[in-house]
């Protein structure tokens, strides 16, 4: 039987499976953000699986145990993991060829504020943040917890870059659809 982890391992790697299929069917880019900033999310991405996945890190304080690895911590971590990963895709699935996994601005771009973009301003980054949540309480260890921090802080980052480009593209729509819809959180964040 596969270990709890690894099956949040597995899971990572059919969203991004899913991620590269539904790239393909996108509209044409017309402006992409630098090499740089793709670069930096990249290292930022490796650094998190590295810290949930490779046993070798799980030393020290990393692998300090903040909550026990039982059967119902695992079914919970793997349950908000799987959330926060149908939440990013019903919010892909909204964006329809407007999406990019970069920061991008598409050829006659829309700014859509339906689905899952009624709830927040940025649900796939709220579903993989909860992705990540997920996965460090399957984890149960501090590394996990690490890795939750650094994501969530890569994406915040995206996030403001994104949303200072959407601020350029709609100046009129946008600013109203940030009074009214929080960034990450309902109500809250």
């Amino acid at each position: 039987m596969l270990d709890a982890t690894a099956l949040t391992g597995v899971l990572w790697i059919i969203f991004f499976s899913y991620w590269l299929i539904a790239a393909r069917n996108t509209k044409k880019t017309v402006y992409r953000q630098k090499l740089q900033g793709r670069v930096f999310i990249a290292i930022r991405l490796a650094v998190c699986f590295a810290l949930v996945y490779l046993p070798a890190l799980s030393a020290g304080w990393l692998g300090v145990s903040y909550i026990p690895r039982t059967m119902p911590s695992e079914f919970i971590g793997n349950i908000v993991c799987i959330s926060g990963f149908f939440f990013a895709i019903w919010s892909r699935r909204a964006l329809g060829t407007n999406w990019s996994g970069e920061i991008t601005l598409k050829e006659n771009h829309q700014l859509i504020q339906t689905g899952p973009y009624r709830l927040v301003r940025h649900p796939i980054y709220t579903g993989l943040i909860l992705a990540w949540l997920g996965t460090a309480i399957t984890l149960g260890e501090v590394r996990g917890l690490v890795a939750l921090v650094i994501a969530f802080l890569g994406l915040w980052s995206k996030l403001k870059e994104e949303e200072t480009l959407l601020l350029r593209q709609f100046p009129e729509e946008y600013p109203e659809y940030q009074e009214q819809v929080k960034a990450l959180i309902p109500f809250v964040l």
